[in-house]
């Protein structure tokens, strides 16, 4: 091809203390004796327009006989606030909007950020912090104005502190630089 991109996680970047991408870089280098210019770098999403933290390794790859001028990777902009990302507030949460009591580790994160962050000088209620409230207790963790990487094992979203709630469907595809404008045939969670 005249052109191909490699995406990967940052931690590529460290396995095998290094050696992994520099076989990579080095197998890449070596197609068709040369071939092709490749650079690497590593781009975070939230320096690029979205409000979501993703950092990923991104792998460029020109032709050599086709390429024009040296590969530039996109500089960082100013980063965005979720705010404009999310619905409007329909009313403002207080401390007992939690998760339901069904859902026992996330109502426990939950409460437990709000506490911290309370007891920190921070104002969670008024002011949007995203918790990974269904992950384990020891791995639960928040952002504030951003939400953190949207997986595949997150597909209920995040717990919005100036909401009360998880984030919707919308919103998480607002928060990856995406709009519905397509007709969805499969579940919210396959989504």
């Amino acid at each position: 091809p005249k052109v191909f991109i490699q995406e990967n996680v940052k931690k590529l970047l460290t396995n095998d203390c290094g050696k992994a991408v520099k076989k990579v870089m080095k197998t890449l280098r070596s197609i068709g004796d040369g071939a092709y210019d490749v650079q690497m770098n590593l781009l975070d999403t939230q320096e690029h327009g979205v409000p979501q933290s993703r950092p990923r390794v991104y792998i460029v790859a020109i032709r050599r006989d086709c390429q024009r001028s040296a590969i530039a990777f996109p500089a960082p902009v100013p980063k965005v606030s979720i705010e404009s990302f999310l619905d409007a507030v329909e009313r403002r949460p207080t401390m007992e909007d939690l998760p339901p009591e069904t859902s026992k580790t996330a109502r426990k994160n939950v409460k437990l950020i709000l506490e911290h962050l309370t007891a920190h000088g921070h104002r969670p209620l008024t002011k949007t912090f995203t918790i990974d409230h269904n992950s384990s207790a020891s791995r639960c963790g928040y952002m504030e104005d951003k939400v953190m990487c949207m997986t595949r094992s997150r597909s209920r979203g995040h717990w919005l502190t100036s909401h009360g709630r998880t984030m919707n469907v919308n919103e998480m595809l607002r928060c990856q630089g995406m709009e519905r404008c397509f007709t969805q045939v499969i579940s919210d969670p396959q989504l």
